[in-house]
């Protein structure tokens, strides 16, 4: 009896730590997953379109919905996308708030996030912006985080 007692307790210790491992594996996902995004707004912010377009997945399985239609039916026509709108002499800004993270198995997370794009140029051209929603499923690749497929939207008035 003292045998099988034992021997459920180092069951249920090594079920345990086992959970914990995975739970700590699944924070640590979501904040690898956040961290890469506010970089990728850092890299924008900062003009370096080549880093920011790195974000997007290279899987045959990318796609981008933007209000209600396919945008982009791979991660290099989104990262493309990036350069057509830093036109010479533009400025952009990309901010996040209300950033909201799920995981969904180890090494992908659902991100959600409030975004704000704004695009200035430095001569008399006008300036556009937009925002509102995205929804992005991230997934932990060899040379990082990167956004396997999304969508955005604007956000309700």
């Amino acid at each position: 009896m003292k045998t099988i007692f034992k021997i459920t307790v180092v069951a249920l210790v090594f079920m345990l730590s086992s959970a914990c491992a995975e739970a700590d594996s699944a924070g640590a996902d979501k904040q690898a997953a956040r961290d890469a995004l506010i970089a990728f707004a850092d890299a924008i912010n900062a003009g370096d379109i080549e880093k920011a377009g790195a974000i997007y997945d290279r899987d045959a399985g990318f796609h981008w919905i933007d209000r209600g239609t396919v945008q982009y039916e791979s991660g290099e026509a989104a990262a493309q996308s990036l350069n057509a709108l830093m036109a010479e002499g533009a400025n952009a800004t990309m901010t996040f708030e209300d950033i909201l993270l799920t995981d969904l198995t180890p090494g992908a997370v659902l991100v959600s996030a409030k975004y704000q794009y704004d695009i200035r140029y430095t001569d008399d051209r006008q300036g556009f912006a937009f925002g509102g929603w995205m929804t992005l499923a991230m997934v932990k690749r060899d040379d990082g985080w990167k956004i396997a497929g999304g969508q955005a939207g604007p956000a309700a008035e």
